[in-house]
């Protein structure tokens, strides 16, 4: 079992895939991130299905992305010499998009891996490609075609290898030669051309100036200019394109707690978690992301709200939504899978979707905040929905809901009143407050939340995480974020959750 820690990540802000320390692809949804895994051993070794790629003898292995790109290099080294193996996926932007636009993609639909010699020569490689589509639920069934090629349903690969049908599988045994590229492309596009040197050449230059291009914009300098560049192109990697939603994650069913059961999908846009990605994205300089996540989220928002309610106006807002058209699927279980380290149960689809949280009033208010006071414009539709949200929690902020960590119980959670008055308080600088109804919710949410929600712990009035009981969670530490605590509340409050909980 890889380590979590040890994959890279590699995408085109359509799908994305994981690979792991020796080469090999664990997991892989076509066309998107949230179809069935075409590449699944991350949650079954033996049944998901994978695609490796290494030397036949023993070799050590050293691994880097190009530059500030999702351009994985895994260098092989052996006796005979060191082969590089370059993984990616191919990224461009739309002819019609402007200098500063890096969400008008083009659906490239293509993984590349390209393979080449740098030291030494004649390196035998291995290659097996093990698909077992629909979360291993079909057989890939290869077929071959005069140019070489070898499709299902899903894909195709093309190669300049020879390859061998092996079952429900496909082997390639080559020799790496100096001054000579193996490629391998998996296209899942529908036409399904054909590459060669050339065409991959233009790949991996407009993949490259993409990557390069996207990080001019990243403003950020400081000591840890590095991993925050990093960082922000994996934000990069789990936007939807052609939506303009952001997934909390590119897997599904990776455990909390090796052997436990909170297994959960992350496959959607959950609208807390895009929040904490733009209000960073906006730090870093980029606007582009985060005007396209709140045109979907008002998209989804006035659609989805249509549909429940007969065209009537939007009364409330769903922790979260599909990335793509399609509806969020059932929460079912992939019993057939033996799941990450054997943790059971493996789960497609989330039932969060119907649960209500109070924090994502605050999250999603204070998102449109950033957008204004950088430079962007509220306009019919957005207002609509700013005026829609600030309703919503004047009128639910007393009420349970199921928290930030989803819990299927309600409660009364200290972090979701908090969030309440954060969207207050920016809805007065966004909307206006003239009569003061505003201002006079804001005041009596921090009247609760200070008269029923510090608690003593040790002596110390903490901020706990739910009224009217001592519970200590590291929810509250977003709290601090906000402006609501005073400093001396917050300093006692984090000072006795790391005495506690770290």
């Amino acid at each position: 079992m890889t380590p979590i820690k040890d994959y890279a990540l590699i995408g085109n802000c359509e799908t994305a895939a994981l690979i792991n320390p020796n080469g090999g692809i664990d997991w892989l949804c076509l066309p998107a991130f949230d179809a069935g895994s075409f590449f699944g051993a991350l949650l079954d070794e033996e049944k998901g299905g994978s695609w490796s790629l290494h030397p036949a003898a023993p070799f050590r292995v050293e691994r880097q992305y190009l530059g500030d790109s999702a351009i994985l290099e895994t260098r092989f080294i052996t006796e005979r010499g060191v082969v590089k193996v370059t993984d990616f996926f191919v990224v461009a932007r739309k002819s019609s998009a402007r200098f500063y636009d890096f969400t008008s993609l083009h659906s490239t639909s293509r993984l590349l891996r390209l393979v080449e010699t740098e030291e030494g020569s004649g390196i035998e490689m291995e290659m097996q490609v093990r698909a077992r589509p629909d979360y291993a639920r079909k057989v890939a069934g290869w077929q071959p075609s005069r140019s070489g090629a070898y499709s299902t349903t899903e894909a195709t690969l093309f190669t300049n290898a020879t390859l061998r049908p092996n079952g429900d599988d496909l082997l390639g045994n080559f020799v790496a030669l100096r001054e000579e590229r193996i490629f391998f492309v998996l296209d899942y596009n529908e036409d399904r051309r054909a590459p060669d040197q050339k065409m991959i050449d233009e790949w991996l230059r407009i993949t490259t100036a993409f990557w390069r291009e996207w990080n001019l914009f990243n403003y950020y300098r400081g000591p840890h200019e590095k991993m925050v560049r990093r960082s922000a192109v994996t934000l990069k990697l789990l936007t939807y394109a052609h939506t303009g939603g952001f997934v909390a994650a590119p897997t599904t069913s990776l455990p909390e707690q090796i052997g436990g059961d909170a297994n959960w999908d992350y496959r959607f846009t959950w609208l807390r978690d895009t929040a904490l990605f733009i209000q960073t994205l906006f730090g870093l300089g980029y606007s582009g992301e985060a005007k396209a996540f709140l045109d979907f989220a008002v998209k989804q928002w006035m659609q989805r709200n249509e549909k429940k309610r007969g065209g009537s106006d939007a009364t409330t807002i769903d922790v979260m939504y599909p990335v793509c058209d399609a509806p969020i699927p059932p929460e079912t279980t992939l019993d057939h899978l033996a799941g990450y380290g054997g943790s059971q149960p493996v789960r497609m689809g989330n039932a969060a979707e119907e649960q209500f949280q109070l924090d994502n009033y605050g999250h999603v208010v204070q998102s449109l905040f950033f957008f204004r006071h950088t430079g962007g414009k509220i306009d019919a539709d957005k207002r609509k929905m700013l005026e829609t949200l600030t309703a919503e929690a004047v009128r639910h902020w007393r009420e349970e809901d199921n928290g930030i960590w989803e819990v299927r119980a309600k409660s009364q959670y200290t972090y979701g009143k908090i969030m309440c008055w954060l969207a207050l308080e920016r809805a007065r600088e966004l909307l206006g407050d003239k009569d003061g109804a505003l201002e006079k919710v804001c005041a009596e949410i921090r009247r609760e939340v200070i008269e029923r929600g510090l608690v003593d712990v040790d002596g110390r009035k903490v901020l706990s995480a739910k009224l009217d009981e001592a519970s200590l969670d590291a929810s509250t530490l977003l709290a601090f974020t906000t402006g609501f605590l005073d400093e001396h509340v917050a300093a006692l409050t984090r000072e006795t959750l790391e005495r506690k909980l770290a």
